[in-house]
């Protein structure tokens, strides 16, 4: 999980305990007192050691693949610097999404190389995104703050099939029956479909 004004990223050792995970990061700048905000974080499904983080401000999206003893940047296109609200997800060990309402540098953001490097695929300022876990390639998303709506892609993010209108600040798919999604409106209302997203209620 990740953190506000500590250290990054902290890891749940047993039921109710949380410990820093590794070194903390550090201002870029050299400067003392500086703290990170984590917007979110993502473990590798095989790997436990491989971990991402994108921050609010300042480092932008970090990698460790020694359980956080070390931190590196990842290569993103556009090269943003925050990633405020952003959410993401390991879809297969090697493939990562990522979406970021951020005023610069917004998107649905793709990683195939385990979260070494993304490539933008839309400049949607998405907040929300969900992985099909019986199909990497299908995923749904939806914008945070613009009223643009929800969206369903079948090929990985290449293209996005418009849903409904409206903002989103989570999506979940259901495990067993990865027909059924359960969708949160920003402003507090849930919704659901149990057809893929042709319908909801």
């Amino acid at each position: 999980m990740g953190v506000l004004h500590t250290q990054a990223v902290f890891r749940q050792m047993r039921d109710d305990s949380f410990a820093p995970l590794g070194t903390s990061l550090i201002d870029p700048n050299g400067v003392l007192g500086i703290t990170i905000d984590t917007a979110s974080v993502a473990g590798s499904p095989v790997e436990p050691n491989v971990i991402l983080a994108a921050t609010s401000f300042n480092f932008g999206l970090v990698r460790t693949d020694n359980g956080g003893q070390s931190w590196a940047p990842a290569t993103v296109t556009g090269d943003p610097d925050g990633f405020h609200n952003s959410r993401m997800r390991f879809a297969t060990p090697s493939r990562v999404y990522l979406v970021a309402p951020n005023q610069q540098a917004p998107g649905l953001y793709r990683s195939d190389d385990a979260g070494k490097s993304f490539a933008l695929l839309s400049n949607l300022r998405l907040g929300a995104i969900a992985v099909d876990p019986a199909n990497a390639d299908r995923i749904y998303v939806g914008t945070y703050g613009d009223n643009t709506g929800l969206f369903k892609s079948t090929d990985g993010g290449q293209t996005l099939q418009p849903l409904l209108s409206g903002d989103y600040s989570a999506i979940t798919i259901d495990s067993t029956n990865p027909q059924v999604i359960y969708v949160g409106e920003r402003l507090g209302q849930v919704i659901r479909s149990r057809d893929g997203g042709q319908t909801f209620v």
